[in-house]
């Protein structure tokens, strides 16, 4: 329960992330309190003439799904089969029919919405739409920022549009480069760049100037790189992003990091860490002393693995600090401090007045600087269990690194807990997965350097679901 408050998530959603019990076996126990079919989207087939039926907007406000009709009765998919209110909407858009609620996972509401009705089309109508004398070109610079604040103008819906496609299709970054002649939108999704449909070259400044307003940046100011950040709620979801502009010659390009508070929800166990790892990780945890670090390239999931480890960790007999920027998901019975430069809270000037608040557990969000990792070995020594991330390649590089900061050798052998270093990768698709093999040469080479392969293999062969892409 105190997961299900702490994350917003329902219980039966708890259940099947942790693994308490089979996803089948959850929501049918769930279905059978509400006296409702349950049935697993994963694996149905929709009929387009039914799905025809709710547009998607209210979807994806309602969260559900239309399955099928018989006379004048719609099944519907619902997240909640006892949710009046929903139930009232639907009968009232469709006057006609009877609604007959069943349960469905929420996850999978969201994936089939995603994956039947693509918001793209939505997207390439609004840039029909939208002519040249639609966007703020000919205005003054006070009466351009007033239309860009609008949230109901032509390039407020366009950069809403962009920012609920990448959540939707669970992109991590969203890049807008202003090329030769055209202007290319990018999503990284699963490490990989896809490109979306192309906004015309002549929006590109009001597009830049609509994100630059809502993360409080000057619009007025395009000579110099600018940091900013704000927050939207997508599909019920509060998503993080932030904001880097980088003047180049053909403009300005914007680079957006979007933070899901749910997707950074995950237990340590779920992480990846194998068996023979995992009770190593744990024992650390449990140490009374000395300096974690975790680390890997931007975007290996760091953070995440630092929040597990958190989670953890946490308990009412210890005293908790975080210093963090930002801090990226809340967590009960933790104090977290946001990191603010421009007041002159920094991670080192955060961290020695941290030490004088008797924490038993501090988590430092990043060890930028010599002052910083000082400051971080002299916590671990004195009796504080301290967790932080480093930028290397590799657990051995964690010591150079802060060897190269000028921290004593012996320092950081007395200090030094463990260090762990991870990188994230793609998931073979479950609905298109096969078997696979490979040649007999290459699992020679791979038997050579000590990787010992299962018997059998698997590769994703593409699917709608997956983008053809086979993950």
């Amino acid at each position: 329960m105190a997961i299900s408050a702490e994350t917003h998530e329902l219980l039966v959603e708890v259940i099947v992330n942790l693994e308490f019990l089979p996803k089948r076996t959850a929501y049918e126990e769930q279905a059978a309190i509400f006296s409702v079919p349950f049935v697993d989207l994963e694996a149905y087939a929709y009929n387009p003439t039914v799905v025809a039926l709710i547009d998607e907007k209210t979807a994806r406000e309602l969260e559900v799904f239309p399955l099928f009709s018989i006379g004048d009765s719609l099944t519907v998919a619902m997240i909640d089969p006892s949710d009046i209110t929903v139930i009232d909407a639907l009968t009232n858009a469709l006057e006609k029919f009877t609604i007959e609620p069943c349960l469905a996972a929420r996850r999978d509401i969201h994936e089939m919405i995603n994956r039947v009705y693509s918001g793209h089309e939505e997207f390439k109508e609004l840039l029909d739409q939208m002519g040249e004398d639609s966007v703020p070109g000919t205005l003054t610079m006070k009466s351009q920022e007033n239309v860009l604040q609008n949230s109901k103008s032509p390039v407020s819906r366009l950069v809403d549009m962009i920012l609920s496609q990448a959540v939707r299709d669970r992109a991590s970054d969203i890049y807008i480069d202003p090329g030769e002649g055209q202007l290319k939108v990018r999503f990284r999704i699963d490490g990989v760049l896809y490109d979306i449909p192309p906004p015309p070259q002549y929006l590109h400044p009001f597009i830049i100037s609509r994100i630059k307003v809502i993360s409080s940046m000057n619009i007025a100011e395009s000579r110099i790189p600018q940091d900013g950040h704000f927050n939207v709620t997508i599909d019920n979801r509060t998503v993080e992003a932030r904001v880097s502009s980088m003047p180049t010659t053909n403009g300005e390009n914007m680079a957006i990091r979007l933070f899901d508070a749910r997707s950074m929800t995950i237990p340590l166990e779920s992480m990846g860490i194998s068996d023979k790892l995992l009770p190593t990780v744990e024992k650390l945890i449990r140490r009374p002393h000395g300096m974690v670090a975790v680390t890997g390239p931007t975007g290996s999931g760091k953070s995440t693995t630092l929040y597990a480890m958190l989670s953890k960790a946490r308990s009412p007999e210890r005293n908790i600090i975080t210093i963090e920027d930002p801090v990226e998901r809340r967590i009960n019975m933790v104090t977290q401090v946001q990191v603010n430069e421009k007041a002159g809270l920094t991670f080192a000037s955060a961290l020695r007045s941290i030490l004088r608040q008797d924490p038993d557990v501090i988590m430092v969000g990043e060890i930028r600087g010599q002052e910083t990792a000082q400051l971080a070995i002299r916590a671990a020594l004195t009796g504080h269990l301290l967790f932080s991330t480093i930028h290397t390649n590799d657990a051995p590089g964690a010591v150079i690194r802060l060897i190269n900061m000028n921290v004593e050798a012996f320092l950081v052998s007395s200090s030094m807990a463990g260090a762990m270093a991870q990188r994230l990768v793609r998931c073979i698709c479950e609905e298109c997965k096969e078997p696979y093999s490979i040649a007999d040469r290459l699992r020679q080479r791979l038997t050579a350097a000590g990787i010992v392969l299962p018997p059998q293999l698997w590769h994703g062969k593409g699917c709608a679901k997956c983008r053809d892409t086979g993950y």
